[in-house]
């Protein structure tokens, strides 16, 4: 067996590894620049501030800090829960609704932890349809601010059926 000494040309080999790096990069790049969706930096940029003011927002979750001053109350869950049962009857007196049926619950003494504790209530009665927007106006303008978790409504013909289930949230001052 014999070797043969035929001189290498270095040149060749050079530009044959030169244009494989370039396919090879023509290969993985060109597919992912035509794929690129018009105004794309402009998507990344959004999405970027988006996730720099929720890593900005607070981290724990019940963090007053992440509500307005009217929205939490500074006081005991019982005096809320007392407050709150007050606020609603007076909204639906004002809109003409006479004994709607509330139910408030308070949290445990357990539950109460000096971050934000929920005051859950329900509400429900029988009246015309201007009067429960009437009394529903009332209450969107109450302090603290009533959050809605469910809300029912069901026509009667010439009256609604109403059935609101909420909170408001208590940070009580440090004692």
């Amino acid at each position: 067996m014999t070797l043969s000494s035929r001189p290498v040309n270095v040149n060749g080999v050079l530009i044959a590894v030169v244009l494989a790096i370039v396919g090879a990069w023509a290969g993985f790049a060109l597919p992912g620049a035509l794929a690129r969706p018009d105004h794309f930096k402009a998507r990344v940029q959004a999405i970027e501030a988006t996730a720099a003011r929720i890593e900005g927002a607070p981290r724990e979750s019940g963090d007053p800090s992440a509500y307005g001053l009217q929205a939490v109350c500074l006081e005991p869950t019982t005096r809320a829960a007392d407050s709150l049962k007050d606020q609603l009857t007076r909204a639906a007196a004002a809109a003409g609704i006479a004994g709607p049926r509330i139910a408030i619950s308070p949290p445990d003494a357990m539950e109460v932890s000096g971050r934000l504790t929920p005051v859950l209530f329900t509400l429900e009665t029988t009246a015309r349809y201007d009067s429960i927007l009437q009394m529903m106006k009332l209450m969107a303008q109450s302090r603290p601010q009533i959050f809605a978790d469910t809300l029912d409504l069901r026509s009667q013909t010439s009256t609604v059926a109403f059935k609101l289930s909420g909170r408001i949230l208590c940070s009580p001052p440090a004692v």
